[in-house]
């Protein structure tokens, strides 16, 4: 059983848009995977529990056009986000596999024959663990993304080019129950082609 209390507020203009949402959900016998502290074959041994749990957070952002021309636009982008859940127990009250705060940015140029996108991520440390949970630190992600567009005849031809992790940062997800023993891929380059008839 839960209840929950979200409330969201949206605006936006010709050349603008934001919105933010705040929620808070009391869940009653909330299940989670606790870490025992134990291993087995090398990997740690979890156990499904239950308490009465509350999660709080928000989440928020905006887009801003700082310029247009007739072959396209320029666009920049923020957001934010946040959870902080708790357990009803005594002693350590934090859940496990909880993500960090995140913090982004992005630019993004659009048009009928060209789009690309430059984003930016910080996930913070997460600290807040639970037992026999290890905290993981925080990183960056910085993705680049470039497609061109061609229509020979009544195709459609998209080529791209993109990139992920572009700093080669070392990236492990606190919400992976694996993050201490396989990170994230490293700097990766890909291109492609994609074909409409």
């Amino acid at each position: 059983q839960a209840r929950n209390v979200s409330a969201t507020l949206r605006g936006g203009g010709d050349r603008w848009s934001a919105s933010g949402t705040f929620f808070y959900t009391d869940f009653a016998d909330f299940i989670y995977q606790a870490a025992t502290g134990e291993e087995e074959h090398g990997f740690d041994v979890r156990q499904f529990a239950q308490a009465d749990a509350t999660f709080a957070g928000f989440e928020v952002e905006g887009r801003l056009t700082v310029a247009e021309w007739g072959i396209g636009r320029l666009q920049l982008g923020a957001f934010f986000d946040m959870v902080s859940p708790e357990l009803d127990v005594s002693g350590n009250d934090n859940l496990p596999l909880i993500p960090p705060d995140r913090v982004g940015v992005s630019v993004a140029f659009t048009s009928d024959r060209l789009r690309a996108n430059v984003n930016y991520q910080r996930a913070s440390d997460q600290d807040d663990v639970a037992d026999f949970e290890l905290p993981t630190d925080g990183y960056d992600d910085l993705r680049a993304r470039i497609a061109w567009r061609f229509r020979p005849g009544d195709m459609t031809l998209d080529l791209y080019v993109a990139g992920r992790n572009l700093t080669d940062d070392e990236q492990r997800l606190h919400t992976s129950i694996v993050k201490d023993l396989a990170p994230q891929r490293g700097r990766t380059i890909e291109a492609g082609m994609r074909m409409r008839f």
